[in-house]
């Protein structure tokens, strides 16, 4: 028990520690990230915090981020990606969308990750829906036909609701439920293994064993830096699902022929990725222990160019 709570401070004073430098920050904002959760992964609670702060807290929250000087470790920016979509879709990123593109556009300049866009925001933001005497975090598939022309019809009404408001006030309960059993699943740490890309000496391995010939969707990020890969399953496993949809230094697609990485190339509807978040998984597949120097030839194809 002494070891689980030194452990909870520890980790709790690292955290304290990498937005000490951040001036302006709301104190809220500073408590959130800094507690360490007991019971639910890191993400799900800031998921669950940013939820009870106001609009102006949260953007106020981002602007302090985006203000300071320094360079900012990837949980930062995680952080902010968690608060951004959050308040993207509540009714100021609705009344304010130019407003909310200035944001991701120096979000992503500033932390060179890419974000998930605003066609996912409420996939990854998530909803807090009625279950018994607790509200349970739920993540729609954005793209689910019903979950997208109720977004729409959010976003057309002219009421001052956030999203989650108007599910709960202008839809009727048997449709809710429908969206909610549209859900994502969101990778723990131990399923994500089984997409973890690594290389022995046979060679090329996804969780473990030799992958077919095809094209994989991947997702580089966590801490350390890991890669993942997998055949997507449309509603079922997309980018998000890796990693709860936070910001992440690259994602696209990898094609894999003669049982080797071959070409990069930047599709995901989530993420958007540039050629830039492509070399930085180019450079990550250049450690001895992947690629090494053979990385240095793969080609980096920009979505707008079909492989």
């Amino acid at each position: 028990m002494r070891n689980v709570l030194a452990l909870l401070l520890l980790t709790a004073a690292s955290l304290a520690a990498d937005i000490n430098h951040i001036a302006n920050l709301p104190h809220v904002a500073r408590k959130l990230y800094a507690a360490h959760p007991k019971s639910r992964s890191r993400i799900t609670y800031w998921n669950r915090g940013f939820k009870k702060l106001s609009d102006n807290q949260i953007l106020r929250t981002l602007e302090a981020i985006l203000e300071s000087n320094e360079e900012h470790r990837s949980n930062v920016w995680k952080f902010a990606g968690i608060g951004y979509n959050e308040l993207f879709v509540r009714n100021w990123g609705k009344e304010n969308r130019d407003e909310m593109d200035t944001l991701r556009s120096k979000l992503i300049a500033r932390s060179k990750h890419c974000f998930s866009t605003h066609a996912y925001a409420i996939e990854t933001a998530g909803l807090l829906i009625k279950n018994g005497g607790k509200r349970k975090l739920v993540h729609p598939y954005a793209f689910n036909e019903l979950t997208k022309n109720i977004f729409i019809a959010w976003e057309e009404s002219g009421l001052p609701l956030s999203f989650a408001e108007y599910l709960e006030n202008h839809v009727e309960p048997e449709i809710v439920q429908e969206v909610q059993n549209t859900t994502l699943t969101y990778l723990t740490a131990k399923e994500r293994e089984q997409f973890r890309v690594s290389y022995d000496k046979d060679g090329l391995k996804i969780g473990g064993k030799k992958p077919k010939d095809g094209w994989y969707m991947y997702v580089l990020g966590g801490k350390p830096l890991k890669l993942y890969a997998a055949k997507k399953q449309k509603g079922t496993l997309h980018h998000t699902c890796f990693l709860k949809g936070i910001p992440v230094p690259s994602a696209g697609e990898i094609e894999i022929y003669k049982g080797e990485i071959d070409c990069i190339y930047m599709r995901s509807g989530h993420y958007r990725p540039t050629v830039e978040d492509g070399m930085r998984l180019r450079e990550f597949l250049q450690q001895p222990e992947y690629m090494g120097e053979r990385a240095k030839d793969l080609e980096v194809i920009p979505h707008e160019s079909e492989p």
